[in-house]
């Protein structure tokens, strides 16, 4: 029954409370403790909380410990677990290339991102080398989840940096996910700036449709409020360029720009 689960969840954080820390840093201790803190009570999670202040950073460099943090930040809320990011600053650039640090981050935004402390940690971050964060394959998670959950002057911080490139990180492993998030969650004015300077260049919809990366951003710019129209009208034009790529091959079937007798063309 449910009381008998809250009264086991109960005891059990009895039995780990004043060890929390060194279990974390245990596979099978990290496990328990996600587990509790899934079944906990606000105070209960708090409590736990507290037995991790002073030690985020060395918890966060733990594959183990990493898992609790973010099932703690979940639990807390966004008041609560500001805690996290004041322990982050004066290493928030580092922490965010890092492949642990960067799901921390991540979640930090994603569950508090109205926290004036977590804006802060995200200030921090867009002071370092954008360029480096949007082409680093940790960094690129935090700077696409500040494109979806900074406030409105962290997310024209990322676009502004983006547009300084944008050709180029439209064809890149990792900017290209920063620059179709940018596209699809950033405030409108912003989102049409970044189209227009794509389509600034000659071709470039065309470019972008036959790579591997770029067709990934082809998609964002087709769900950007009065883009679509005209991004198919050039796939159309140079449908059959864009057919002999087999990622502009599918992203003409996707759209049904293909003919029948196209259909059977397949790369």
């Amino acid at each position: 029954s449910l009381a008998q689960r809250v009264a086991l969840a109960a005891s059990s954080f009895d039995a780990v409370r004043g060890s929390a820390l060194a279990l974390s840093m245990d596979e099978s201790g990290a496990l328990l403790l996600q587990r509790l803190l899934k079944a906990s009570t606000p105070s209960e999670a708090e409590d736990l909380a507290r037995e991790f202040e002073g030690n985020i950073r060395q918890a966060a460099h733990s594959h183990y410990a990493l898992g609790v943090l973010l099932q703690l930040v979940h639990c807390l809320g966004a008041h609560k677990a500001a805690f996290i990011a004041d322990e982050l600053r004066g290493e928030a650039f580092r922490t965010a290339l890092n492949s642990l640090g960067s799901q921390l981050m991540s979640k930090l935004l994603e569950c508090c991102s109205g926290s004036t402390r977590v804006q802060a940690l995200v200030d921090e971050v867009l002071s370092g080398d954008l360029t480096t964060l949007f082409c680093h394959k940790f960094g690129f998670a935090v700077a696409s989840s500040i494109a979806s959950n900074g406030n409105h002057a962290q997310k024209r911080r990322i676009v502004s940096a983006l547009r300084g490139g944008v050709q180029r990180f439209a064809r890149h492993r990792y900017a290209s996910r920063v620059l179709a998030e940018a596209l699809l969650q950033c405030p409108a004015d912003d989102r049409a700036c970044l189209s227009s300077e794509i389509f600034r260049q000659a071709g470039a919809v065309t470019s972008l449709a036959c790579n591997g990366f770029g067709v990934g951003v082809v998609r964002a710019l087709l769900q950007v409020p009065n883009c679509f129209d005209l991004v198919v009208r050039f796939l159309y034009k140079s449908r059959r360029r864009v057919m002999k790529d087999r990622y502009g091959y599918e992203l003409l079937d996707e759209l049904g720009l293909l003919d029948s007798d196209e259909s059977a063309e397949a790369p």
